[in-house]
Formats: structure tokens, sequence, C-alpha cells
């Protein structure tokens, strides 16, 4: 989300050239077209734009409904599935960056996101006729689902390195305040969903707490993003490293892989540290019983 702060203060001549440079027109066939959207429009686009918002706004409504039975969300007030999903899953990460930064926080600060949210997110999802919305998304391949689950896939990329960006700009001096700010993103949208389900799932635990994917993965975009956007800048790094997630959502939810080379390498890293800590003897080992 938040990649209008970038659009807003972000001055250096060598990131605007970067990242709010188009790509010159070259055709107009439908291919170019498409590649353009894809990027200029989608991806790379200096702002937070349509192509982003929306699908992002009905899949905050839609993971939010699904968290219940049918019969128990029937019962929910409609102030509450007004603002749970916003921060459950919506932009829950984004508050908690915002705060960690001292930032305005979007949910007053910025102009389009209720806009897009209330009548794509609320209305959409849970209030169309005969419920088609929500009976498209939760068919497998329907296309109105693949589209949700890939524009929501990059708006969580593109808020991480948003966030990346943002806090070194705030902080150039810190070399992890991009890594800092970017877990912050990660988890808050978990901090608000353990609120939220912490008396009707009592089995619901933070990100950090009980790890379900988003920060291994986060933290491998994070690094990737970081590597290419040293070797061949920014614009580049935001386009493969968002498209790579995009692919991973899309392959996983289709059913033809349910595996994410993110959370592969992640893990991969951890085994190692972890391997070194038990040859070396480094803190308490498994052997060692617990001191009374």
């Amino acid at each position: 989300m938040s990649r209008w702060y970038l659009n807003l203060e972000i001055t250096s001549k060598n990131i605007e050239q970067q990242v709010f440079t188009k790509i010159p027109k070259k055709s107009t066939t439908i291919m170019n077209v498409f590649i353009e959207f894809l990027t200029d429009g989608f991806i790379n686009h200096p702002g937070y734009p349509a192509s982003i918002q929306i699908p992002h706004a009905i899949a905050a409504a839609w993971y939010f409904r699904k968290s219940y039975s049918a019969k128990d969300y029937f019962k929910l007030s409609f102030w509450h599935k007004l603002i749970a999903p916003y921060f459950c899953h919506g932009y829950g990460g984004t508050t908690a960056r915002d705060l960690l930064l001292s930032r305005p926080i979007s949910i007053v600060a910025h102009e389009t996101i209720l806009s897009y949210y209330l009548p794509f997110g609320l209305f959409l999802v849970n209030y169309s006729p005969n419920d088609i919305v929500y009976r498209m998304l939760e068919t497998k391949l329907h296309p109105f689902r693949l589209l949700t689950i890939a524009g929501d896939a990059c708006d969580s990329t593109t808020t991480i390195l948003s966030t990346y960006e943002l806090a070194l700009r705030l902080h150039p001096k810190s070399p992890f305040a991009p890594f800092a700010a970017g877990a912050a993103a990660m988890v808050g949208g978990s901090c608000f969903r353990w609120l939220e389900r912490r008396e009707r799932m009592p089995q619901q635990q933070t990100e950090w707490s009980n790890p379900s994917g988003g920060i291994q993965s986060g933290m491998i975009y994070m690094m990737l993003y970081h590597y290419l956007r040293s070797k061949y800048g920014i614009r580049f790094a935001r386009f493969w490293t968002v498209m790579l997630n995009i692919i991973i959502k899309l392959v996983a939810d289709i059913g033809l892989k349910k595996w994410s080379p993110a959370i592969w390498l992640y893990d991969r890293i951890y085994h190692t540290i972890s391997q070194v800590k038990t040859t070396f003897r480094l803190g308490p080992q498994q052997s060692i019983e617990k001191i009374a």
C-alpha cells in the first residue's frame, strides 16, 4: 500500500528516474499495452492506483469473512464487518509501520483508501446480489478470484518494498531501519487478528509467535529487493520481486504446487544457523534439563 508516501516525499533525482519515469510507448499492440499496464499501471505505479486498491480491499473482506462460519458471520454487526477486516487483513501492517515511523495513519491521511475499501471491500463482498461476488471468490480457478489474489499479492509486496524505501529515506544512517520498518508492516495485521480472534479462536497467535509464512517470505523478499536494487536499480528490483510473489500465490491457489521458494530458502537459512548453534553448543541445548 503506502507508495503514496514515496510519491510525495522522495526527492532524489536518481530514485525519481528509476521509479517514476515511464517506459516509452513503442506500439499499441495488445501485448505492449498489457506490459505497460503491468509495469507502469500496476507494479511500478508511482502512487497507489485503483488497480491495486480494489483487489486488496476485496481480498481483505473476503479473508475476514472466510474466518467465520456462515452462521456466525451472519450474526456479526455491520460495524464489526466494517472495522475488523480493515485492520486484520487490509491495513493493519501499514498502521503498525506508520506508528513506528511516526507517520500519519492511512485511514485518516490517505485520500482514496476508504473510497475504495467501503464500496469494494465492505459492500461488494458482503452485500452483492445473491452473494455472487463472495461465491465467485470461493470458486477455485474463477478468473475473478485469481485477479483478486494477484492484486492482493502485489499490494502486500509493494507495501514492504515501499516501507523499505521510506525508512531508508527517513533514516539513511541506520542500515537496519528498512528491515525493522518492513518487519512492522509484516506483523501488524497478525496483531489485530489476534485481538479480534483471541476469544473465538484461542489458538490464534501473532505472526512472530507462530510464523505462518508471512514474516519468513517477507524477509526474503526484502533481502532479494535489497540485492537487486543495489545491482539493477529500484524499478527492476520492485518489478521482479513483486512478480515472484504474484506467481507463487497464483500457483499455490491453483493447486499445482503449494510450495514457496521464499519460505523454503528462509527455512534452509534457519536450519543452517541452528546446526551451527548445536555444533558449537551456543546457548541452551535440547539435552540440557530445564532449571527448576
